[in-house]
């Protein structure tokens, strides 16, 4: 019985394999369906400083490494957008914008208070 994990759906229990669950053939739907390269010291450092639960935290290092295309680079050009949080010239302007990872996180977070996920495409 040790080999066994029970999982329930809609009340109905079904005993599944421990082997198969290892295996990777059940997953969970809050993993991105990418992985997210290892998050430089700055970054890290300034999302942690600005967003404080674990949840919040785990979104906006998922939208830095989306938005960058995985570079974490604080100069990244899209068209209009600049920056770790592809910020537009609007957002810039209200929020805030700078050179280091810091002073970008400080003024993506002030959007956010204000607007949530919703402005970044990759939220």
């Amino acid at each position: 019985m040790k080999n066994l994990v029970v999982l329930s759906f809609s009340g109905r229990v079904q005993k599944v394999l421990l082997p198969l669950v290892m295996a990777g053939l059940f997953f969970s739907t809050t993993t991105p369906a990418w992985s997210r390269p290892p998050v430089p010291a700055p970054v890290f450092k300034a999302v942690r400083a600005y967003w404080h639960t674990r949840a919040e935290r785990v979104e906006a290092f998922n939208i830095v490494a989306c938005e960058t295309g995985n570079t974490y680079d604080l100069n990244a050009r899209n068209g209009q957008y600049l920056g770790l949080f592809q910020m537009g010239s609007f957002a810039r302007a209200r929020y805030g914008h700078g050179s280091s990872a810091m002073v970008q996180a400080r003024a993506a977070h002030r959007y956010y208070v204000d607007a949530g996920w919703s402005p970044w495409s990759c939220a």
